[in-house]
């Protein structure tokens, strides 16, 4: 299972979400930033992970597990070698690689390309990325393809539901919002979905 803690910031003055938008995108301009008003709070963040794309017939995804912080600029190359190279995280790297990749068989997603896992490097973090891509056998909305790959194992755990069980009755803070998907689509069915995590 993959836990989810929570921290508690206090401020002497009222958070501005227009302010810190602009904050993360100048610190994760890799990233895709997000932000939901709901009820007089904010739920707002940068996420590096892309849970799905779709346009027309073509799907793209990633898995994007196993982390390690950043060293300093002198070590940053050594940090990189020993999450490329370290057997606990790459064997959970691929267990989320296997989930998707089992996930959109299922929703008839064909011609998978499974890439070679190499890394996504943000100012503070490095993650193993393995990109997957394919093309549907007929064309579905992005919603049901969604439906089948959240949660990720990154975020809940394997098997999913046995996983989600034991975070609902045990996990002592509820996630809210999340880890959960936050994107767009379109009339036509097409659009892409982020997994809100930071």
């Amino acid at each position: 299972v993959v836990p989810a803690r929570r921290s508690m910031l206090e401020a002497d003055r009222a958070f501005d979400p227009h302010h810190i938008l602009r904050l993360l995108d100048d610190s994760y301009p890799e990233c895709n930033r997000f932000a939901l008003e709901r009820n007089g709070t904010v739920f707002l963040g940068v996420t590096p992970e892309l849970l799905i794309e779709k346009r027309g017939r073509i799907v793209r995804t990633e898995a994007l597990a196993g982390t390690k912080p950043r060293g300093l600029p002198s070590d940053d190359e050594l940090v990189k070698e020993s999450l490329l190279g370290d057997d606990k995280e790459r064997r959970e790297h691929a267990h989320v690689v296997s989930a998707i990749v089992d996930s959109l068989r299922e929703c008839r997603v064909n011609d998978l390309v499974v890439a070679a896992t190499g890394l996504r490097s943000l100012r503070n973090v490095h993650h193993l990325c393995t990109p997957i891509q394919g093309a549907l056998e007929a064309d579905q909305h992005v919603l049901r393809l969604l439906a089948g790959l959240h949660p990720t194992p990154a975020v809940c755990g394997l098997p999913r539901d046995r996983a989600a069980r034991f975070l609902a009755e045990h996990e002592p803070v509820h996630r809210g919002l999340y880890a959960a998907p936050v994107g767009w689509f379109d009339a036509a069915g097409d659009g892409e979905f982020w997994v809100a995590i930071r």
